[in-house]
């Protein structure tokens, strides 16, 4: 813990519905029920210890647990607010346990695009938590970046994300989607990358090498290892990059990237597969719950 300064920590690094999915009983899923060690859905914190305050990236249907296993790391800080990427279930619903059914906090600031800010101000009930100022919205722009605290700084970064125009056979899209980038400010200042999903590396007008050399650690999008993982569903509805093709997209940057956002699925969760060892024999580092990264040492 940097306890003068601030960090990040991973509270969750699989797709949506987590690990065990509901109603699967695939070896990943079967594997995380008998030994009780469930996955949650991809969710980041940002911590600045002098400040006592902590923020979310994401916010999904696992925020019971991730919240738990926040206030363990450090009690008796404070959740100032909660930036969402966009509005796919398992990155924005949390938000119902922070309403007054639950937790009742007052004055949370949710941070998202205009997208997702009409979203919220159009449909119950957070248009009501709105209104009676349990939550406060704050618009975010990409590419603006926004000062945290002293010691943090996030902006946000367009991504392409299931923009296909709808049809029977796509999602009908609720919101834009972003990225943000997170930098410390002061001493030991270093940046993370926070990229839970993207449609494809192709079809984003930034190169990621570039990203991911800009970055100290980059959290990236690796719901599927490979078009074989899902028989009988046409992963081009579903758009993911294949953890393949990242890899040999990322020759020579891999120490620098987490992977995030596994859907069940994926044999890398499984420990003893040799898709698992082949990522990380290639230097590849496989997000996991409770793992810390520094954004900065101090305010000097």
């Amino acid at each position: 813990m940097f306890a003068e300064g601030a960090e990040v920590l991973v509270l969750g690094a699989a797709q949506d519905g987590g690990v065990p999915q509901i109603g699967c009983h695939c070896r990943n899923c079967k594997f995380a029920r008998s030994e009780s060690k469930p996955q949650y859905a991809v969710s980041l914190a940002i911590i600045d210890h002098p400040g006592k305050s902590t923020w979310l990236i994401d916010c999904g249907p696992d925020i019971k647990g991730q919240y738990d296993d926040l206030q363990t790391y450090c009690p008796g800080y404070t959740l100032r607010g909660v930036l969402l990427t966009h509005l796919h279930m398992g990155h924005y619903v949390g938000l119902f346990q922070f309403g007054k059914e639950a937790l009742n906090l007052t004055g949370l600031k949710v941070y998202g695009t205009r997208q997702v800010c009409d979203f919220l101000r159009s449909n119950q009930p957070w248009s009501h938590n709105l209104q009676c100022g349990l939550f406060v919205e704050e618009e975010v722009v990409a590419g603006r970046g926004l000062q945290l605290s002293p010691r943090v700084e996030v902006t946000p970064v367009l991504v392409p994300h299931s923009t296909l125009a709808p049809s029977p056979t796509t999602r009908q899209e609720l919101s834009d989607t972003v990225a943000f980038t997170v930098r410390g400010c002061g001493s030991g200042a270093r940046s993370v990358f926070w990229c839970p999903d993207i449609d494809t590396w192709d079809g984003w007008d930034r190169d990621v090498r570039e990203v991911v050399a800009q970055h100290d650690t980059s959290f990236l999008d690796a719901c599927f290892y490979s078009a074989d993982e899902l028989p009988g569903r046409d992963v081009k509805v579903i758009p993911h990059p294949f953890v393949t093709d990242s890899a040999v997209r990322l020759k020579g940057l891999e120490e620098r990237v987490v992977l995030i956002h596994m859907n069940h699925s994926n044999p890398i969760w499984d420990e003893s597969s040799p898709e698992r060892a082949r990522v990380l024999e290639l230097g590849f580092r496989i997000g996991a719950q409770g793992t810390t990264y520094p954004l900065c040492t101090s305010l000097s």
